[in-house]
């Protein structure tokens, strides 16, 4: 191929202008990185625009495009291309609390004023249904299009459960949950197998199992934290997470092991299978996630520097998923997450002058890092974009103090090219390229 070029280089040369040429050698510059220079790919979570600046609570995919959240706006958000672009479907006259989807089309909202809210064609319309209560439904589940329980807050020292077998339309009672004042996250992997779990009115943590469709809980696990989420893969095998610890049972809740404790506090949990799954919520000011391989022997951290609590997560499989939280934080991984991008660090040294350095690595693959200097508080946009001006990610877009700043983007999803990287201030304008190589 080199060979090829450099004959015909003379031939071609000849007939262009000085712009040419340049456009010439710098395409033959690419060719020869694109050959000779290989950057390890690593995985990562990279940020995406959710469209909310409220807190997001819950995130659900059924699929790699098509996925939905509900913020405390009282809004539900949905995206057709895996969360690039999100947009309002709903926005509820009540309290909204919990989400669940069964498939693309039929999806439930619990709410307060004994609300249960219901779309049959993906968000665009929703039916509203009365459990013939005043009180705040908390956690909701449904096991098929039918079958579905929520969790009602009755006083600070009980939570009732009800059920419906039409979809919602009716709801009776079916059994009280004793000693909690909310719970938190309710599931069931059969009619009759489920689990409840929250925190009492001092804020210690209960964790319920039943095995006869709701009608009587037994107390399984006393925490000294809030039981704030679990899950379950099937009757025997699942993790909750208190605090700062993450637990397993094997045995379907009767007895629990403790697997990991960091110095914080969990907020969500996802596994897909036995050996993978993550923990995630906040240590110190920090968004934090654990993940593991190997049924929680191990867990390995991914802290995010500087980033918000990250309240909500879900995969769809061990390659890719999603976490959300505080302000609409967002961020997903198509490789399992092992490193945040798009997220600042902050060096505290005031520096002489608004500065924008060149990106490192560069060229790379698939992240790399950029850096600024700001000498006083301003608001912010760094931004990407392609080689034809098109906007292609926004990193930064807030107010900052003065320091040095570190924001990483994560380009895993896009082609290999030259890419620009613009920063505005009220200020300082500048703008440098980039190089992505594949």
């Amino acid at each position: 191929m080199f060979l090829l070029i450099e004959k015909g280089k003379n031939l071609v040369l000849g007939k262009l202008n000085t712009e040419q040429k340049m456009k010439y050698h710098i395409a033959i510059l690419l060719i020869l990185l694109l050959v000779s220079v290989k950057v390890n790919a690593q995985g990562a979570w990279y940020p995406l625009q959710s469209g909310e600046t409220e807190h997001i609570i819950s995130i659900q995919f059924i699929d790699a495009q098509t996925g939905y959240y509900i913020s405390t706006s009282n809004a539900c958000f949905k995206t057709i291309d895996g969360g690039a672009q999100w947009n309002l479907v709903e926005t509820f006259a009540a309290d909204i609390s919990d989400m669940k989807f069964l498939n693309a089309a039929t999806g439930y909202i619990s709410a307060c004023g004994g609300n249960v809210y219901r779309t049959t064609n993906s968000g665009i319309s929703w039916n509203t249904y009365n459990a013939g209560l005043s009180s705040c439904l908390s956690s909701i589940f449904f096991l098929n299009s039918q079958t579905g329980w929520v969790t009602v807050e009755t006083n600070s020292v009980i939570n009732a459960v009800y059920k419906t077998l039409n979809g919602g339309v009716n709801w009776f009672l079916v059994g009280y949950v004793p000693g909690i004042e909310r719970c938190y996250s309710i599931q069931f992997t059969d009619n009759l197998t489920g689990w409840t779990g929250g925190r009492k009115v001092n804020y210690d943590g209960l964790f319920f199992r039943t095995t006869n469709g709701g009608a009587d809980w037994i107390e399984t696990l006393n925490a000294t934290e809030i039981v704030e989420d679990f899950i379950f893969l099937n009757s025997q095998t699942g993790w909750v997470i208190s605090g700062g610890d993450v637990l397993r049972s094997t045995n379907g809740g009767i007895n629990w092991i403790g697997q990991v404790h960091v110095p914080g506090r969990f907020s969500d949990c996802f596994f897909v299978n036995v050996n993978t799954g993550w923990a995630q919520g906040l240590t110190g000011s920090d968004g934090i996630i654990y993940k593991t391989t190997n049924s929680g022997l191990n867990w390995s951290s991914q802290t995010a520097a500087g980033s918000y609590n990250l309240l909500a997560m879900n995969f769809i499989n061990a390659q890719t998923g999603w976490t959300a939280g505080l302000f609409g934080k967002m961020y997903k991984t198509t490789s399992g997450g092992n490193q945040f991008t798009g997220v600042l660090s902050h060096e505290e040294e005031i520096p002489c002058g608004f500065f924008l350095e060149q990106n490192y690595p560069n060229p790379f693959n698939p992240g790399t890092n950029i850096k600024f200097h700001l000498t006083d508080p301003s608001l912010v946009k760094l931004i990407i974009f392609d080689i034809q001006g098109r906007e292609i990610a926004t990193l930064v877009n807030e107010k900052l103090d003065a320091g040095i700043y570190t924001a990483g983007w994560n380009a895993s999803e896009m082609p290999s090219g030259v890419y620009l990287y613009k920063i505005e201030t009220s200020t300082f304008s500048e703008v440098k390229k980039m190089i992505l190589l594949k």
